[in-house]
């Protein structure tokens, strides 16, 4: 299906109210909602990290889907260096619960560590529309860090556009992409040949799945 009415536009810090609500729509009866404590408190965390990116880290993109006036989904892509050791987030708030945060992080770190090792690559954490991307690539390394779709618009092509968008850009820097994914959404990332590194000692709702650059071939991994 065509949806001639979806654009996808810039992000700017007046988006930022509607990402907040749109992350907690979109992660609920999830297993990643569990991180999420929905309070004023931890809405207000969100919305100063992100706009905190915005001012502060001129590395990272946001992008925005928007259909018929209002944000459907959005993706934060860091261009940072693969080896730089940046603090991702801000010190968490109170209403947060931040050992659950900690031990998250902990995992999905140690997890792209045993996969990747040293490898240069793209890493997506979290998650068709009908216009030409290409006016978007730049010669920057990107990792698609977050990628939030709202519930009634999930299996609609959103995730996989934007997907298709960080695959071409890492076939032309010759760089492996590599995901968290959600168990439930791995055969999405299958679609576009990521492969499942999971480690048979860790039983987790979370997949480590990697994709090599189509200018490579298996053998070389």
């Amino acid at each position: 299906m065509v949806h001639s009415t979806r654009t996808l536009q810039p992000f700017s810090e007046a988006d930022i109210p509607a990402a907040v609500s749109l992350l907690f729509t979109s992660f609920h009866d999830t297993e990643v909602r569990k991180l999420f404590t929905d309070t004023p408190g931890a809405r207000q965390w969100w919305h100063d990290t992100i706009c905190n990116d915005l001012q502060q880290k001129q590395n990272q993109t946001y992008l925005k889907v928007m259909e018929r006036g209002k944000m459907i989904a959005f993706s934060k892509w860091d261009m940072s260096r693969f080896d730089e050791n940046t603090t991702p987030y801000l010190p968490w708030h109170p209403d947060m619960n931040s050992e659950a945060w900690e031990q998250f992080l902990i995992y999905i770190m140690r997890e792209r560590k045993r996969v990747m090792g040293s490898r240069r690559h793209y890493c997506e954490r979290s998650l068709s529309l009908p216009l030409d991307l290409a006016s978007l690539v730049t010669d920057i390394p990107a990792d698609l860090d977050t990628l939030v779709i709202h519930p009634d618009h999930q299996g609609t092509g959103a995730a996989s556009t934007l997907l298709r968008w960080g695959c071409r850009q890492a076939d032309c820097d010759r760089v492996y992409v590599y995901t968290d994914a959600i168990s439930d959404e791995s055969r999405l990332f299958e679609k576009f040949d990521f492969l499942d590194y999971s480690s048979p000692v860790f039983d987790n709702w979370l997949v480590p799945m990697v994709r090599i650059p189509a200018v490579c071939t298996e053998s070389e991994w």
